[in-house]
Formats: structure tokens, C-alpha cells, sequence
């Protein structure tokens, strides 16, 4: 973590490897490093099959460890090296019209409305929620209409020049503070909130887009609501919503930031409402014709 993880990897991500590694800990704490097999990482699979994304997830960040072992000299192999991954399903999941209708609800009654301004961001521009909590005032220019979001800010490492909707400027607008700094403010001045965990599970859970789950707690079961989306898939639903109805699979990749054709084109199949309706124009003359009187 600390020569790693801290030099290289994004806050989020780091975050993520911690809770991997609480995870894993227990299971091994009386393990030398060189004592790892590969039995050992076929049964630590066995046991995440039930989830296998998260499964995969942590077998890429033990990959990455032991070859770190490997250059520091912990050890002469890479026990993960052969093991095969679970095999994963792109995640495609949208909200629906009457779904987006709730969330809006819920966010205009979420009493942070600072967590719940981040949220209709990403819906508004399909931006990853990193790209957003990370955003400074100064990558706005609500005049051109404009979000510059520096290289270091994005996945591909590539300073992208986004155009907001007139949605999304009179949101900025409305939030636009007197001073410059983090456009979603943390809890200590100066510095910018790092997470919407917390306020999505809330929201979803207000908006009807959630699922109870009963758990047991020390003292009594307890009731737990897990969201039935993931944050993410606010980007899904801007993608599939701009392309079902007639955006160019060009433009599309353009405001998500892709810098492959392929990323985008997983959403092609969103673009069948668009030609439904393009076709429909066919059918439509065809009714009409001859009914003018004319031959």
C-alpha cells in the first residue's frame, strides 16, 4: 500500500485494495509471503464464487502483489499466474423514464443536497464519479459552457474538453460558490468529498431502487437496503439514452470520453428505438399513399 498503491493508484482505487485486503488478511495472517500456493488462490476463488466480479477483482490485485514480491524479492513466482478468471458479463443496466422521475424525487428531498448536486451531475453528464469529485471550479467555464477535465482527472489519462447541456449549466450555475476550490466540498475546508456510498444506498433506498437485505448483527438482525444500481451505471443510462434516441454512436463516444470506438459501440443495440421510429417514417407513407388523390 504505502510503496505501491499511494505512489500509483487513484484515491478510490486505494481504497478499494484496502478493503480487499481487510478481506484477505484473516485467512492468511500466519503466512509467509513465499508459503502462498496456487491451492491456496484456487480455494480463496472457491470461496468469492458466489460474487465472481469481486472474485476476479481480487485475484488481480493479488496478481499485482505477488508481482511486486517477485521485484522486492519475497519470492521466486506468482502463485495467481494460472488461474483462471470467472467469466464476466458486460454490466448494461439503465434506469428507466419512471425510474430517473423517482431519483429525482429523492434527490430533492435528500437533505445534502452538496451529495445530491454530485448525483445529478454524473446523470446530467454521464462523467464517471471520480472525474466529478474531483472537479475544481476552475475546469468550468460556464460561459463557453465547457468542462475541461485534466489529464490526471480521467481514466485514460487524457485531458478531455466536455460541452455541458443547459441542464447541467444551470445546475453549476446554481451551485457556483463565491470562492474557487473543489466543486463538492469534504467535511475539512479545502479538501473535496471523495465518496457518495453513504448518499446513494440513502437515495436509492427513498427512490424505491433498492432491495432489503436482513442481516445479522451482534445483538438482533438488522435490516440493510442495497441499491439495486450501482452509481455507475448513471453513465449507462446518459450512453443509452442519448443513443436510443438518434445520437450518433460518434458523439456519444466523444462525451463519454472513450477513446476507443469499441467502448462505445456496447450501447448499439440501444440505437434499434431510434430505427424503429426512422423506419416507421416508410410505414407512414405508405398508408398515406394515394390517399392525396393524386396518381
Amino acid at each position: 500500500m504505502e510503496e505501491h498503491a499511494q505512489v500509483h493508484k487513484r484515491a478510490s482505487s486505494i481504497r478499494n485494495d484496502r478493503g480487499k485486503i481487510r478481506r484477505l488478511l484473516p485467512l492468511w495472517t500466519d503466512r509467509q509471503v513465499k508459503a502462498i500456493n496456487q491451492n491456496d488462490i484456487e480455494k480463496l476463488k472457491r470461496n468469492l464464487q458466489a460474487t465472481p466480479y469481486a472474485a476476479n477483482r481480487m485475484l488481480a490485485l493479488l496478481s499485482k502483489m505477488f508481482n511486486l514480491a517477485i521485484k522486492w524479492k519475497y519470492r521466486s513466482d506468482n502463485p495467481v499466474k494460472g488461474v483462471e478468471k470467472f467469466k464476466e458479463h458486460p454490466r448494461d443496466l439503465y434506469l428507466t423514464e419512471q425510474q430517473v422521475v423517482n431519483l429525482k424525487r429523492a434527490l430533492d428531498a435528500y437533505p445534502n443536497q452538496n451529495a445530491a448536486n454530485a448525483i445529478r451531475l454524473l446523470m446530467l453528464t454521464g462523467a464517471r464519479e471520480g472525474e466529478a469529485l474531483k472537479a475544481n471550479w476552475e475546469q468550468f467555464d460556464l460561459k463557453l459552457g465547457v468542462w475541461t477535465k485534466p489529464s490526471h482527472h480521467t481514466k485514460q489519462d487524457k485531458e478531455e474538453h466536455i460541452p455541458l447541456n443547459d441542464d447541467a449549466l444551470t445546475l453549476l450555475r446554481r451551485m457556483k460558490p463565491k470562492k474557487m476550490g473543489p466543486l463538492f466540498p469534504g467535511k475539512k475546508d479545502g479538501d473535496a468529498r471523495v465518496t457518495l456510498r453513504k448518499p446513494w444506498v440513502q437515495i436509492c433506498k427513498a427512490a424505491g431502487l433498492s432491495t432489503a437485505v436482513e442481516k445479522q448483527g451482534k445483538k438482533r438482525k438488522i435490516m440493510r437496503y442495497r441499491p439495486n444500481f450501482h452509481i455507475h451505471d448513471l453513465r449507462h443510462t446518459y450512453a443509452s439514452w442519448l443513443v436510443s434516441n438518434g445520437v450518433p454512436l460518434y458523439d456519444v463516444s466523444k462525451l463519454m470520453g472513450h477513446t476507443r470506438m469499441q467502448t462505445t459501440e456496447r450501447y448499439a443495440h440501444h440505437a434499434d428505438a431510434s430505427l424503429r421510429r426512422a423506419t416507421n417514417v416508410f410505414g407512414h407513407l405508405f398508408r398515406s399513399a394515394g390517399k392525396t388523390g393524386k396518381r
